[in-house]
């Protein structure tokens, strides 16, 4: 079951919503880890703007949850160059949506239910009751965000799939900047292509994608 805390503004989403080329706006605030609330708007404000500092210091989890969640950032970067890139070559012909994540979430945290324990603390949508809550943990003083708690499906679950999404979609960005493609039709066909041995490969649920290069 996937975290709908999260999965309203992540790119955590299937990787259907990858290919539709999130753009993200860059937000950045300083780090508040005093409650449960500031803490989570935290680490998703450090998320979107790939702040990899903040994002390690808001948080608690192993190395691979580490890596899995900065390899998303990532993603997040690589989406809003895209978009960017796709909108100041082909303007309006760019179809590509932007959203500002952290502001997303932000509105959702205005609703989002508080139950702490002890050093325990947990944000639930009232919304949807039935999908698992984010979890923190206060260490020395600090709330911060428990990773082990954020449960993650498609290319979310594969940090090096999602390495090599990202890969793809900057590639793609400079591609688009240096002239290369006449039309936005042309770009996102281009990046279909280095996309689809990657979700080829997340379908067959395999750990390692093949080279995201497109075909000639």
């Amino acid at each position: 079951m996937q975290n709908h805390m999260l999965s309203r503004w992540s790119p955590a989403a299937p990787v259907v919503v990858i290919l539709c080329t999130l753009s993200l706006a860059r937000v950045a605030a300083a780090a508040d880890l005093s409650e449960p609330k500031a803490a989570a708007k935290t680490f998703v404000t450090a998320l979107a703007a790939h702040d990899l500092a903040t994002l390690r210091s808001a948080s608690i989890g192993n190395d691979e949850e580490r890596q899995r969640i900065e390899a998303m950032s990532d993603l997040i970067v690589a989406q809003r160059k895209y978009g960017d890139a796709a909108h100041a070559k082909f303007g309006e012909d760019a179809r590509v949506p932007r959203r500002d994540v952290a502001k997303d979430f932000e509105e959702k945290l205005k609703t989002a239910e508080v139950k702490m324990e002890g050093d325990s603390a947990s944000l639930a949508d009232p919304q949807d009751p039935q999908s698992p809550p984010l979890k923190l943990k206060r260490e020395s003083g600090d709330w911060k965000i428990d990773l082990s708690s954020m449960q993650m499906r498609g290319a979310a679950a594969a940090g090096g799939q999602m390495k090599q999404i990202a890969e793809a979609m900057n590639t793609t960005a400079d591609e688009i900047a240096s002239g290369k493609y006449a039309s936005f039709l042309e770009a996102q066909k281009a990046l279909t292509q280095r996309l689809a041995p990657i979700t080829d490969s997340l379908r067959r649920g395999s750990s390692t994608a093949p080279s995201s290069q497109p075909s000639r």
